[in-house]
């Protein structure tokens, strides 16, 4: 007698009680000899599901390199031009248009708000038993009313003040004994001033300070700056349009002049391209270790040569190899990016700084039209729907799913052969049984005549 367990049920059947026969073994036998075409599809129906996978990673190898070849894409990112100055009352980022060069500057003022103090009162939560008005706007923008009644106190009228929408901001002021209310614009510059006005309430806000415990304002300021002996005045701290290319920030006065340099800065520009060099690389590795290349065995068979991944790099590498229409430098090797025969991008930090010494507009001109250009590959590539990764990994996934749906009917064809199986041996066990009790019977009635 044997004994086997169902793997599918967890039904224990007895095989071979009459015949004596292992018929579970039997039957498990026959059942795998059935399934080799089960299994193969299950094997293919992973591998197709992995290649899905390793589609997915190129894509996101992909879209690492669009990233770091985004931030070379525009003129000021991809400027071979640096500014630094020998204070820190002021710094300067450098953008299209600049020209190396030195300028001596000085700072006179700086750029502020208005601030406007009411008269000293009491908590800030006690009414004030004020009833009136206050006529309220900032700049050229028409004046907004904020209407007081006796219960307001300070806190009510803060919030009915940043309540109406104005670029003012209303808070309490507390100098420890006593309580104000402090009204502050929203914006730099003498053009930004605070026009206030008050009708039937006695809150002072536009006292001038003499009376200790009346209201004070301190006026808005321009920032005022002289760059080589000419003065430039502008309502905010940064300055955009004084230098061309150049934005300068300004955060304190100058004791004395500050020398601002715009020069060649080949460190910061190579980190970025180092950046999209490291990332196109892996792109190229990541394709060539899952199709094959050269030596390399294809990691998954089914993309092995695919045409998905020969696009990949097809594109990246004739996008990098072609050349832009005008200027100094028209090809990427002529700034120290050069192709390798498989395919991968090396960068040469001498040459890199040579370029930029002769011409740093010229490379960030370069610089731009290429990465622009590979940028539109990269989104191409990339695509959701339209994309060959995404088409592939489409065609990819509808195998799959077919032969989920062909393993599910296969796997139901098995059960049931077993089934079938279990039920003839049953009868012949069930037969032989007969047969055997039969048998025995004769016998005794041979031996008892």
């Amino acid at each position: 007698m044997s004994t086997s367990t169902s793997l599918d049920t967890g039904t224990i059947h007895l095989g071979g009680l009459g015949s004596g026969l292992d018929t579970e073994g039997i039957i498990t036998g026959l059942v795998a000899a059935s399934s080799e075409r089960l299994k193969a599809a299950q094997t293919q129906e992973s591998n197709l599901k992995a290649a899905v996978s390793t589609l997915s990673q190129v894509g996101q190898n992909l879209a690492t390199l669009q990233t770091a070849v985004a931030a070379l894409s525009t003129v000021d990112g991809a400027s071979g031009l640096a500014a630094s100055s020998n204070g820190t009352a002021m710094t300067a980022t450098v953008g299209a248009g600049a020209l190396a060069g030195s300028f001596e500057m000085t700072v006179s003022s700086l750029a502020s708000q208005q601030r406007t103090y009411s008269a000293k009162f009491g908590p800030a939560t006690t009414a004030l038993g004020q009833t009136g008005s206050l006529s309220m706007g900032a700049g050229t923008s028409s004046p907004v009313t904020i209407n007081v009644v006796a219960t307001d106190s300070l806190n009510s009228i803060v919030t009915k003040i940043n309540a109406a929408g104005i670029r003012v901001s209303a808070s309490v002021f507390q100098d420890g004994t006593s309580t104000r209310l402090l009204l502050r614009g929203l914006d730099t510059g003498t053009v930004n001033r605070l026009s206030i006005t008050e009708t039937g309430t006695s809150l002072d806000l536009n006292g001038d300070g003499t009376n200790p415990n009346g209201g004070k304002t301190v006026a808005a300021s321009d920032a005022v700056v002289t760059v080589d002996g000419f003065t430039v005045t502008r309502s905010t701290n940064q300055i955009t349009d004084a230098i061309n290319g150049v934005t300068l920030n300004v955060s304190s006065k100058t004791d004395s002049p500050v020398t601002l340099t715009i020069g060649p800065d080949a460190s910061n520009l190579q980190a970025k391209l180092q950046t999209v060099v490291s990332a196109f690389n892996t792109c190229i590795s990541s394709v060539h270790f899952a199709a094959g290349y050269g030596t390399i065995t294809a990691s998954n068979q089914v993309l092995a040569g695919d045409s998905a991944l020969r696009a990949v790099t097809d594109r990246l590498g004739s996008t990098m190899a072609s050349s832009a229409s005008s200027g100094t430098f028209r090809m990427l090797a002529q700034v120290g990016i050069s192709l390798t025969r498989d395919g991968t991008m090396t960068l040469d930090a001498t040459k890199l700084q040579d370029a930029l010494t002769k011409d740093p507009t010229g490379v960030a001109s370069l610089l731009v039209d290429r990465m622009t250009t590979l940028k539109a590959s990269l989104t191409s590539l990339t695509a959701s729907t339209t994309g060959p990764l995404a088409s592939r990994s489409k065609t990819l996934n509808d195998q799959a799913k077919r032969l989920d749906d062909w393993t599910v009917t296969e796997q139901d064809r098995l059960d049931n052969y077993a089934t079938s199986l279990r039920k003839q041996f049953s009868a012949m066990d069930a037969a032989y049984a007969a047969n055997q009790a039969l048998i025995s019977q004769l016998s005794k009635i041979g031996s008892s005549t």
